[in-house]
């Protein structure tokens, strides 16, 4: 089924004949839970009513087709992946869904996107139409002829005649293009009325209530049933069902595309020609989070959705734990809005701000990147949520790091308006808070730009000139009546606010230092930008803040004062309400103890209380209100459950931690209850490791170059300790480890009597494992204090320990290097103390011991009786170590749990394994062992050499496996059965053995030899007239098995023996005659060789032999195995007889006894002597007789010739 889509229609229609009658289902195929039976369209046939009862198979089926159709609400669309997200920018023109509109040939497709709404260049855009469905077209009586008139420069028809206002008309006409109508909108200016017609097809736009009336050439009005209503908006619904991983979806690219986008006409114009198309659905992302989407984007608006119009958006969490990007880049010269979550959002027309709604949305871990080096009129808005908005945000945070690397040329001052949540903002902000970092580049602060940040807001200009306001809407908050509010005195403060923030905080990282001097303005919270003055463009200037808090170490507030003022009445529409607060305060460590404003003296407001009460308010009582904000969630069914629902992105001093602050954001769980998180990395305040969770491998860090003072080798590791204390509460360069005190825990979980502590003077530890100031005797007092629960702690508890702290120049921080002990987990903590406050630091650390060992190579094919290549054994740290196709049977299972602790010998293997499942591999499964592909011959680190290896074989006695020297050993085979060797690698590390597996498949064959194509071969003589012989030849065949030799063979390689020769009188009648060859001495010679090559790779070498007289030959082949070792032999016997009816045997046992002693020359090999069995001498003493006591006279040549091979020899 191929569905197809060429108009704005979401669904389609999917129709089936079952018993003769015909059903309908609506079905989109972009995303899931998308179809439903019946339609909207009733004009489709087909049963989709829901009071038919359908006879099937004899039963009664009542079908209810009032059912929500896909997409409609209680039906949404359901978003899975990121590919179903990506369908919502869905064009039917171009039939993909990354198409944005970023070139003058792109608005053409502008209205072809169905699940968006849109606006055109001259301002019309979605809206609801009526369509004729009538037989005949209707003839209204034309309210104007729509020639009659003067057309002005700008293609306005007008007269001097009054009219009504901003009326609208319509106007059917015939086309061969089909039903057109014709719209006229009215307007009176002075004496002159003006209209504008506009041709479309189709349909026609009514602006009044209800249905219009519509009458037919005589005036008569026409049934309405022949006319019907057609939205062609794009308010659908959409609701996310599961967690959406941009990482773990297959895509041609890895780049999302925005949904929806701009492009405007007057690029670098105040008044806006913008084509638009934007997103006005809903969109429920039900606290699934959408995770490392990266984004590339030329577009004016850029972000996960490019604009949001009239929209409601919530429940979101776009979260990055990878720091992927949201960028932009100039495609051409223009404004543009940039944020996380969306670059442009209004109210939009005929909505109120009631209407829409954003809320409990997040946007965290990302690097949002502004790389503009072309702007224009409207200039560079930058937030970590919104670039520009005129939504109101309610329970939103952004958590991102911001970077300004915006890059104007000089002769123009780009205005770069930069919030840790919006870049431009006109609305209100509500409950929400922000973190991460602003930077600038250098470029950008060497490039000519008005650069204005804030935590929260960066400014206020909305660019709103042209048909952009059309669609923004009239319900920005400010943006008119300015005159109303101060006049055209612009001294006068103004009194109407634009944006106003209320109940929110931010610690928001902004630069500081010397970059602060090339920087307009940094504003703790909110900022009005470049726009200080009110006048006819920019409105409304004022900032409203209310109850807002920032961390004051992260934010150097600097007021605006480098640009002057039309009125020299200075920045003082933002109010300096917003309350400083240290990170004690903030994390409610210490009750906060401020001013408004932070102003100190006489006329200072104080502000005390729990930062979260604070935050939420108070009610008209002034008591303390349960309001939204509150801690993360840190317990679960009475557990701790520390870090688990705070999530810091890719900084991993944070994982594992709970979020210090007080959260806004609320997320179900799988059970569904409800749970408070926070998305995005936070401050730490005093010291803190790099890595809140660490590991380390006792064989990957395994130092083969240092030993410790028992002879030993050692795995180390550095971990960094870095401090953000400043000036007389620096820790300076000059501490070592003995100023700091060390403790070490096991890592259980809290409360548990089995916590391991050991709280350690800083300074070397002796050889017993105990640091100076303890001695090694548990009556002493001091040892006795160095316990947790009940027992003291002696040195096989100890996981890994600090042997070295001292300060980095290279890293600007502390490095503490780390030997492991053993395996295990282990919480270290440090604490120092500076001017009397004491600072202290944790991290965990996992000590695993996770080894690979693997063969080269890695299963071994030989034929019986050979003896193998040298194997080479290697051992390599499993995180170096890559395997192809890994099984369980291979190396280590890198679990943790996997360890037997109280065990002095550790073997790496699964808790589901045992010794014995590996002891006995039998023959029977050798087959199916996938041996694995590891990194090759040349890891970077292989520690074959120190391990202890044990080979056995099963089954046992098939193969010889020789000593393991030097990291290698040979096997030789000895049955033709399938053998697997069991490799064990063990490792002693700290005392305690660490034993690693591998197998390795052998696999005999029988051995491959050259052989001839018979056993024996004969040639019979003929005889001429004069009763000579005459030769004759038999063809013999050799057959080469492709590789086996070292070189090919020649005619030369083969060799004729004489076995016998028959030419005495006794054995050859006396009328025959030799032939020449014959007379030669030759019984036989190869006369022909021709070698040939066959389709498998072997190789045929064929022989002529020819005969000459009566004997017996041998045919023979020595040659040097490819190995250069093995020696490969073939012999054939080739007898000649005579003519037929001649009797001359060729047989060796048909001899004169004395002319060949047994005895000694038996051809087979036998050692027969006279007199060795009972029965059998010889008369004569002489021979030996085959019959016992019969005479040799017995016999006759007829009675029996006794050939080689007769059954009687």
């Amino acid at each position: 089924m191929k569905m197809t889509a060429n108009d704005r229609t979401a669904n389609g229609i999917w129709q089936f004949n079952y018993n003769s009658q015909l059903y309908t289902f609506t079905i989109n195929p972009f995303f899931a839970n998308a179809m439903q039976y019946g339609s909207s369209f009733p004009d489709y046939d087909g049963i989709q009513s829901s009071t038919v009862t359908v006879l099937e198979d004899g039963f009664e089926v009542q079908v209810n087709a009032d059912e929500a159709m896909p997409g409609e609400k209680g039906k949404e669309y359901e978003i899975r992946s990121a590919e179903q997200l990506q369908y919502l920018n869905w064009n039917y023109k171009t039939g993909t869904a990354t198409k944005a509109l970023d070139t003058a040939e792109d608005v053409g497709i502008v209205d072809k996107y169905p699940y968006l709404g849109y606006m055109k260049a001259d301002g019309t855009g979605t809206d609801k139409y009526y369509k004729w469905t009538g037989a005949e077209s209707p003839y209204p009586q034309p309210y104007k002829n729509l020639k009659d008139g003067t057309i002005d420069q700008n293609g306005w028809y007008w007269k001097e005649e009054k009219g009504e206002k901003n009326t609208v008309y319509w106007d059917f006409v015939e086309s061969s293009e089909g039903q057109q109508y014709v719209v006229m909108n009215f307007a009176q200016h002075g004496s002159r009325m003006y209209w504008h017609p506009e041709t479309k097809i189709g349909y026609w736009v009514w602006n009044g209530s209800g249905k219009p009336v519509v009458t037919d050439a005589d005036g008569n009005e026409i049934d309405s049933n022949t006319y019907k209503l057609v939205t062609t908006d794009s308010h659908h619904n959409w609701i996310q069902t599961h967690d959406v991983d941009a990482n773990m979806e297959h895509q041609d690219t890895k780049l999302f595309t925005q949904i929806g986008s701009l492009y405007d006409e007057n690029e670098d114009k105040e008044a806006a020609i913008a084509s638009m198309a934007y997103f006005d659905g809903s969109y429920d992302g039900n606290t699934y989070s959408i995770k490392n989407i990266e984004i590339h984007s030329q577009n004016t608006v850029a972000g996960l959705f490019g604009n949001i119009i009239g929209a409601n958006v919530s429940n979101i969490i776009l979260y990055s734990e990878n720091g992927n990007y949201i960028q932009r880049s100039s495609g051409r010269k223009g404004w543009h809005a940039l944020g996380g979550l969306c670059g442009l959002a209004a109210v939009g027309k005929g909505n109120s701000a009631d209407e829409v709604n954003i809320s409990n949305c997040t946007v965290a871990g990302y690097t949002i990147q502004d790389n503009t080096d072309k702007g224009g009129w409207g200039d560079s808005n930058i937030g970590g949520m919104f670039g520009m908005s005129t939504l109101d945000l309610n329970k939103c945070t952004a958590v991102n790091t911001i970077v300004l690397n915006i890059r104007e040329k000089p002769g123009r001052k780009e205005s770069v308006r930069a919030g840790g949540l919006v870049g431009s903002m006109r609305g209100k902000i509500t409950n929400c808070y922000t973190g991460g970092e602003i930077t600038c580049t250098q470029e950008c602060l060497n490039a000519s730009c008005r650069l204005m940040l804030a935590g929260i807001s960066g400014g206020i200009y909305i660019k709103n000139g042209g048909n952009l306001l059309k669609l923004l809407g009239n319900s920005i908050l400010g943006i008119t009546g300015y005159e109303s509010d101060t006049g055209t005195n612009n001294s006068e403060k103004c009194k109407t606010p634009t944006t106003i923030i209320k109940n929110c905080y931010t610690y928001v990282k902004m630069p500081s230092g010397s970059d602060t001097d090339k920087i307009i303005a940094i504003e703790s919270i909110g900022s009005n930008g470049e726009t200080h003055d009110e006048n006819y463009r920019n409105f409304h200037v004022r900032i409203q803040i209310e109850n807002c808090y920032y961390y004051k170490d992260n934010i150097p507030v600097q007021k605006n004062t480098k640009i002057t003022t039309s009125n020299n009445g200075g920045w003082d529409n933002i109010d300096d309400t917003a309350i400083p607060l240290t990170w004690e305060e903030m994390s409610g460590e210490k009750a906060v103890d401020s001013t408004i404003g932070g102003i100190t003296g006489v006329n200072a407001v104080p502000v005390k209380g729990d930062f979260i009460d604070l935050l939420n308010g108070k009610d008209k009582n002034n008591n303390n209100t349960d309001g939204p904000f509150t801690e993360v969630t840190k317990y679960e069914n009475d557990q701790t459950v520390t870090g688990k629902y705070s999530f810091p992105g890719n900084r991993t001093d944070l994982d594992g931690e709970n979020y210090p602050f007080p959260t806004i954001l609320t997320q179900k769980t799988r059970s569904g209850s409800d749970v408070h998180v926070h998305y995005g990395e936070w401050p730490l305040e005093g010291i803190y490791w790099e890595n809140s969770r660490a590991s380390m491998d006792i064989f990957e860090d395994l130092d083969t170059t240092q030993q410790d003072e028992n002879g030993q080798l050692v795995a180390l590791k550095q971990f960094n300790l870095r401090s953000n204390l400043k000036d007389k509460n620096s820790l300076g360069e000059e501490l070592t480890l003995d100023d700091f005190i060390v403790d070490y825990s096991n890592g259980d979980d809290e409360g548990s009597s089995e916590t391991q502590t050991f709280s350690k003077d800083a300074g070397e530890d002796d050889e017993n494992g105990f640091s100076d100031g303890y001695e090694e005797n548990a009556d002493t007092e001091e040892n006795a204090e160095v316990q947790s629960g009940n027992r003291i702690l002696d040195q096989k508890d100890y996981i890994a320990e600090i042997t070295k702290l001292e300060y980095s120049q290279e890293k600007k921080c502390y490095v503490a290097t780390v030997k492991a002990l053993q395996t295990g987990t282990t919480v270290i903590t440090v604490k120092t103390t500076v001017n009397g406050q004491e600072y202290s630091a944790s991290f965990s650390l996992t000590v695993t011991a996770d080894l690979t060992i693997y063969s080269d190579p890695g299963e071994i094919t030989q034929e019986i009786y050979t003896t193998s290549d040298p194997v080479t054994l290697y051992a390599v740290p499993a995180s170096l170590a890559v395997s192809s196709n890994e099984t369980g049977f291979v190396g280590s299972t890198g679990e943790e749990d996997g360890f037997a602790s109280d065990s002095d010998c550790v073997d790496m293997i699964s808790e589901s394994e045992n010794e014995e499942d590996f002891s006995v591999v039998g023959a029977e499964s050798a087959d199916s062992q996938n041996i694995a592909a590891y990194v090759g011959t040349n890891p970077s680190k292989n520690l074959a050499s120190l391990m202890e290896w044990n080979i056995t074989a099963e089954p046992e006695g098939a193969v010889e496996v020789s000593d393991v020297n030097d990291s290698q050993f040979t096997v030789r085979s000895d049955a033709l059965v399938p053998v697997t060797l069991t490799v064990q690698g063990t490792f002693t590390y700290q005392n305690v053995e660490y034993t690693s597996y591998t197998w390795i498949n052998v696999k005999t064959t029988e051995a491959k030899n050259i052989t001839w194509d018979t056993e024996r071969a004969t040639i019979t003589l003929d005889q001429n007239e004069n009763g000579s012989y005459v030769p004759a030849n038999a063809k013999l065949a050799l057959t080469v098995p492709a590789g086996i030799l070292f070189s090919e063979l020649s005619q030369s390689d083969f060799a004729v023996t004489d076995l016998l020769s028959t030419q005495s009188e006794a054995s050859v009648s006396e009328n025959l005659e030799s032939a020449d060859a014959g007379e030669n001495g030759l019984t036989a010679s190869i006369t022909g060789f021709v070698p040939k090559d066959n389709d498998d790779g072997s190789k045929t070498y064929e022989l002529i032999v020819t005969g000459y007289k009566p004997g017996s030959v041998t045919i023979s082949v020595s040659a040097l195995g490819a190995d250069k070792k093995t020696t490969y032999n073939a012999s054939v016997t080739v007898e000649i007889l005579p003519p037929e009816g001649q009797a001359v045997s060729t047989d060796p046992s048909d001899i004169d006894g004395a002319s060949d002693d047994w005895s000694d020359n038996s051809i087979d090999g036998s050692s027969f002597t006279s007199g060795t069995a009972s029965g059998w001498d010889d008369e004569n003493s002489d021979t030996l007789d085959i019959i016992p006591n019969e005479s040799q006279d017995d016999f006759s040549a007829d009675a029996g010739s006794w050939e080689s091979g007769d059954s009687g020899f």
